[in-house]
């Protein structure tokens, strides 16, 4: 564990699926990449995979990773793409990467239909 949190300090990567990804909730889990879409359209952010050899070295899974962007002069424009995601996606990739918690916290509480459906009864 020490040394999976001295690899994501070093090189600043953080787990894309346990990061954005929340498994109680499939419609915070596309909230969570709209939201991340701007910190890349921004250039603050991008993704990139971590390759087998680099998880196996730190102990990690090979997969998509979310890192924080080093601005230079002269950056090209960062480059977006469609994603598309379905339920059964989101419970596959919930599943196959183990994510019992996302790195975000899950935002409960009421929603606005809730709050009025409780206030007119």
């Amino acid at each position: 564990a020490k040394k999976q949190k001295n690899f994501i300090k070093e090189a600043r990567k953080v787990d894309a699926v346990n990061c954005l990804f929340n498994p109680q909730s499939f419609t915070q889990t596309v909230e969570n990449i709209f939201h991340f879409s701007f910190t890349i359209k921004e250039g603050k952010s991008e993704i990139k995979t971590r390759g087998a050899k680099e998880a196996e070295e730190y102990g990690l899974q090979p997969g998509p990773v979310v890192l924080k962007k080093e601005t230079k002069e002269n950056t090209p424009l960062p480059k977006q793409a469609i994603v598309a995601l379905n339920m059964k996606d989101w419970q596959d990739m919930c599943a196959a990467y183990s994510v019992e918690e996302s790195d975000i916290p899950h935002r409960g509480g009421e929603t606005p239909a809730k709050k009025r459906a409780r206030k007119s009864k």
